[in-house]
């Protein structure tokens, strides 16, 4: 097993490799991934708190994250761990008009 991880090391392979063993929900986005983009050789791993149960997101996981993270990075790259809250939702307008010279 650490023959193969060595090989990819320092690769988004990796930092995902390391991810999928914490959750598979954590996600990886690089700088040129966000808008506006960031700076180069930067990356953020982003845990949605409506998708991870709380139970998950404590303190002790998050520094754990981060130190495997940060052995799998490659060595230029700078990450940020981020837990967003991300929600969609939809609005629905609706007008009504009638004529001046009209009434009821």
């Amino acid at each position: 097993m650490a023959i193969p991880f060595h090989k990819i090391k320092g690769t988004r392979a990796a930092v995902e490799q390391v991810l999928a063993r914490f959750h598979p929900l954590l996600t990886v986005v690089e700088w040129w991934e966000t808008s506006p983009k960031r700076d180069p050789h930067t990356l953020e791993v982003r845990a949605n708190v409506l998708e991870i149960c709380a139970d998950f997101l404590t303190q002790d996981t998050a520094e754990a994250t981060i130190r495997d993270v940060a052995a799998a990075k490659p060595l230029r790259a700078h990450f940020d761990f981020v837990q967003s809250l991300e929600t969609q939702a939809a609005i629905y307008t609706g007008l009504r008009c009638r004529s001046p010279g009209r009434r009821r």
